[in-house]
């Protein structure tokens, strides 16, 4: 099965065994929210899918730690 990745098509198995920087993973972020808004996705569905997967390099950076209800630092779920 074939994934696109931007604009080239590239095998998963390829992805896979790419090295990721965090800079890498931040400029593929902003290649797929260009890509959500070129399907035509509401500009808050973009919003929502594009701040998960950049909040997630954040946090694999140490720039973001999950908090609980109101800021608390008690754990979430």
């Amino acid at each position: 099965m074939k994934y696109t990745f931007g604009r080239k098509r590239r095998s998963m198995r390829d992805a896979m065994n790419e090295r990721w920087t965090t800079a890498r993973l931040l400029e593929a972020t902003d290649r797929y929210e260009s890509e959500l808004r070129d399907a035509g996705l509401s500009p808050l569905t973009v919003w929502t899918y594009s701040d998960q997967s950049k909040r997630f390099v954040r946090w694999l950076q140490g720039e973001y730690r999950p908090r609980g209800p109101n800021g608390s630092d008690a754990p979430t779920g």
